[in-house]
């Protein structure tokens, strides 16, 4: 689904660990999955092996789950994959992020762990859980989920539940921005862009020229788009690509300006204090980024498939106004606090 799911879901485990809980995580071998990354910050990883999808069409029109086919098996094997990898372990809390899972997979669990925490970003199924996470800000967002939990469920609401990772939490804040001209722009579409979104934006920033300005672009090293990348950017001075970094901090750490998607990473660069454009990849970041826009947190310039080069050499011009970025990364600072982690590892002690 995005590589933000993964990272947001070993913050929460690595902060758990630290107050001496013993985690594990369950995944499906996808294509370009992260299990390696999962393993190198030292858990266990219960692999199931990739699925060979759903058991009819009829099937799965009936669940009416948007994103079931993500999942890359029929949910009542995988659930059942599942169930078999818990009773094992003896679990006491079960903590889901994924989109194409619902209260019939959560139901099943039931049988062999104490406890449920969902994590959810799309407000758009039904969840039979103990804990409900939702770390966006959505106009409706205190109370989208009235009718999709039981009464009893712990909501988890907005961004005072941010998981911020502790390499953002350790960081000084030297991105709020001051009213000094561009000098670095960052470029960061996740760890994925299968789309090269990343290379119409460089043209756009090459058809501003503006050489005073450096473009900070981050891929994966594993994308697709890296070779036709480097030969876009080869005959200019002033970008640097970056194919493997730990993490985002210290490169958000001396940015003035970002252009990214709307994905998890928005928190983190509010946090810093980063002023933003960011381009919708997808249609669940199209609500949140609309709404973060209204608030005056980033720039929202719509879904990847609306826009042109001009609209982004538009918005990056309206951008190089000091006061347009200084007011957003006020409002994103403000936004995002260190301790979201720390809520939630206190609502999972209790």
């Amino acid at each position: 689904m995005g590589s933000g799911h993964v990272m947001r879901c070993l913050t929460l485990a690595s902060a758990l660990r630290d107050r001496g809980a013993i985690c594990h995580f369950i995944c499906r071998a996808h294509d370009g999955n992260l299990i390696w990354r999962i393993e190198q910050d030292g858990f266990k990883v219960h692999t199931l092996q990739k699925g060979t999808g759903c058991k009819s069409q009829k099937e799965t029109s009936k669940s009416k789950l948007q994103h079931e086919k993500w999942l890359g098996a029929h949910w009542q094997e995988d659930a059942e994959l599942v169930q078999t990898i818990l009773q094992k372990l003896k679990t006491d809390w079960l903590i889901i992020d994924h989109y194409a899972l619902d209260q019939r997979w959560e139901s099943m669990q039931r049988m062999v762990v104490n406890k449920i925490m969902v994590i959810d970003d799309l407000a758009d199924r039904i969840h039979d859980c103990d804990i409900l996470l939702d770390q966006n800000l959505v106009r409706n967002f205190r109370s989208r989920y009235e009718k999709k939990v039981s009464d009893d469920c712990v909501k988890l609401l907005g961004p005072n539940y941010i998981l911020l990772s502790e390499a953002f939490r350790n960081k000084k804040r030297l991105s709020l921005i001051s009213d000094r001209e561009i000098r670095r722009v960052l470029i960061y579409f996740g760890g994925v862009d299968s789309l090269n979104i990343t290379g119409l934006v460089l043209d756009a920033c090459f058809a501003l020229g503006r050489d005073k300005i450096n473009y900070e672009v981050v891929i994966n090293k594993m994308s697709p788009h890296s070779a036709c990348l480097k030969k876009q950017i080869s005959k200019f001075n002033n970008v640097v690509l970056h194919q493997e970094l730990p993490n985002l901090a210290d490169i958000m750490s001396c940015s003035d300006l970002c252009i990214g998607a709307g994905g998890t990473t928005t928190w983190e660069r509010c946090y810093m204090g980063l002023p933003t454009i960011v381009i919708a990849l997808a249609d669940n970041q199209i609500k949140i980024s609309e709404e973060l826009d209204r608030v005056g947190v980033v720039s929202y310039l719509g879904h990847f498939q609306k826009i042109a080069q001009n609209d982004i050499c538009h918005r990056i011009n309206k951008m190089l106004r000091p006061e347009v970025r200084v007011g957003m990364a006020k409002k994103g600072a403000d936004l995002v606090d260190a301790s979201g982690v720390f809520r939630v590892c206190d609502a999972l002690w209790l």
